[in-house]
């Protein structure tokens, strides 16, 4: 979206590190305590690892949304039993499996797969 809208992307504030937990909280004690360029809000791949950001951050003595905002993706009911609670990206996980499973075959049959979207919708609670 950022290449789409001929809009730089920070490096820094993207996490590569993923194969742990601890070394994506690692990640975001980085990018929190950078200073002056520390991010405004975190977009999560999913609502349990973002659930574990926000303790994080809250241990960390920041408030959320005032300091930092966090998003998680999936929709859970994780989401609704944060403190606070938690907005997320909410969209099928059948559609979800579906495209994944013919995107997979496309490929295995050697076919380059058709970029396709999936219906999305936020779901706004306190966390942003």
């Amino acid at each position: 979206a950022l290449e789409k809208h001929n809009l730089p992307i920070e490096e820094s504030l993207v996490c590569k590190k993923t194969d742990t937990v601890e070394t994506i909280l690692d990640t975001v004690f980085n990018m929190v305590s950078s200073g002056k360029d520390s991010p405004t809000g975190f977009v999560v791949c999913n609502d349990y690892l973002a659930a574990r950001i926000v303790q994080f951050i809250s241990k960390l003595g920041l408030n959320i949304p005032e300091d930092i905002a966090i998003i998680g993706s999936d929709n859970t009911n994780i989401a609704t039993i944060t403190s606070p609670t938690l907005t997320s990206v909410d969209f099928s996980k059948d559609e979800l499996a579906e495209k994944v499973t013919k995107k997979l075959i496309a490929l295995i049959n050697g076919e380059k797969p058709e970029d396709e979207y999936l219906d999305v919708r936020l779901v706004l609670r306190d966390s942003a």
